[in-house]
This record gives C-alpha cells, sequence and structure tokens, in this order.
C-alpha cells in the first residue's frame, strides 16, 4: 500500500498488481527504495497470501521475520520519501 500511495503522490497511474517490484520500478528516479530494496519479490509473496487460502505449515519464525523485518524497512523508506517531498 505505501508503494500506491507514493506513485499516488506523484499522480501516476499504475496497474492493479501484486507485484512490489514492478511497483517500486513505477516510481521515478530519487526514491530511496529503489536503491535500498532492489529485489521484493519475496515480500510480493506476502501481498496476496491473506485472500488466498495456503499451506502455510512449511514456513518458519525466521521466514516470517525476514518479511516483516523487509516490509518495515520499505515502510519506513517510503515514508521519510513522502515527509521530504511534504506530502505527509
Amino acid at each position: 500500500m505505501m508503494l500506491k500511495a507514493a506513485l499516488l503522490s506523484e499522480n501516476s497511474s499504475f496497474p492493479k498488481i501484486h507485484d512490489l517490484d514492478e511497483l517500486r520500478d513505477l516510481l521515478s528516479d530519487g526514491w530511496t527504495v529503489k536503491k535500498t530494496h532492489p529485489n521484493l519479490s519475496e515480500l510480493s509473496q506476502w501481498s496476496t497470501a491473506g485472500r488466498y487460502v495456503e499451506d502455510f505449515s512449511s514456513l518458519t519464525d525466521d521466514v516470517v521475520d525476514r518479511a516483516i523485518a523487509t516490509a518495515q524497512k520499505v515502510y519506513s523508506s517510503l515514508l521519510i520519501d513522502l515527509k521530504d517531498r511534504g506530502v505527509v
């Protein structure tokens, strides 16, 4: 959602997708997240996980913790850039 908020702050349109790499790449140059998070594919898996029933028995605490940490870093990066742009 933060990636989409960032795109909206640029008055950019974007497709209705869940691929966070593709959404990030739609941002104009200068967004920190483009440099600090070049690969969001693992996190993209989680963007739809809550909508679909899947077998999560193979998940480990480490996998979940890594996803949460990445999501928090992406959020923080985007929030800082949005503040720097006077959006929030």
